[in-house]
């Protein structure tokens, strides 16, 4: 008798082409969570992206499958991450589809004067949902360069540090009320990829585009391993 252990990925984020329209630059990419497996213990299911179910932000909603993220890959914080924070991120990622958070296509968490509790959040953009489950249950994303007194990388979007004012890149000492992780999270620009790929967009969240004065703790990890789907 031969048997096979598999490990499915639960947790790990999901990422493809921005597919919104209205002007927006599939390049920034959009996010989902990976969070049920409704398949059987058979090869053939471990490889059916329609078996696998994701969170994202359109209300959010837990009603999509796999099937409409492919693209970019399937990835998580490979060096921080624990069974028990996988259950965590997903905890809080079906949270907050219970309560139905709203769209946010411009700030990653609103509002601006988020106080770092799920119950306070007003809005979500889908690269903040990632943040958001993440760092809240102690798993590291994404950081902006900070070269204000020293160069430094603050990850944990929910941090209420308000040291400085920041506005367009630019710190300034003195508190403004605002956190300083949540206000870097928030910045935003338009144009090309050279113009915010400094900023916390998708596509930079998992380095699909290498972020720029800025870094991402997610690397590439197989949804399934030994076998089954990849989340590609």
């Amino acid at each position: 008798m031969k048997a096979t252990v598999v490990m499915i990925n639960l947790g790990n984020a999901v990422y493809r082409d921005n597919s919104f329209g209205f002007g927006v630059d599939p390049r920034r990419g959009h996010s989902a969570i990976v969070y049920k497996y409704e398949g059987t213990c058979n090869p053939t299911e471990f490889s059916n992206s329609d078996k696998f179910y994701v969170i994202e932000m359109q209300g959010p909603t837990d009603d999509k499958t796999l099937t409409t993220m492919l693209g970019y890959g399937c990835y998580t914080n490979v060096s921080d991450i624990t069974y028990s924070k996988r259950l965590s991120i997903i905890k809080t990622a079906k949270a907050l589809v219970a309560r139905g958070v709203d769209y946010e296509a411009v700030n990653a968490v609103w509002p601006g004067n988020w106080d770092g509790t799920i119950e306070n959040i007003t809005d979500l953009r889908c690269d903040g949902l990632v943040e958001v489950c993440y760092e809240t249950s102690g798993v590291d994303v994404w950081a902006m360069k900070r070269e204000y007194n020293g160069t430094s990388y603050n990850y944990d979007i929910a941090d209420q540090v308000d040291i400085f004012g920041y506005d367009n890149r630019v710190w300034a000492a003195g508190a403004n009320s605002n956190n300083d992780n949540l206000e870097e999270h928030n910045d935003f620009d338009v144009g090309e990829p050279s113009d915010w790929n400094d900023t916390l967009q998708p596509s930079t969240q998992c380095g699909h585009i290498p972020p720029v004065n800025a870094a991402t703790k997610l690397s590439l990890q197989n949804l399934c391993n030994p076998i089954g789907h990849r989340g590609y």
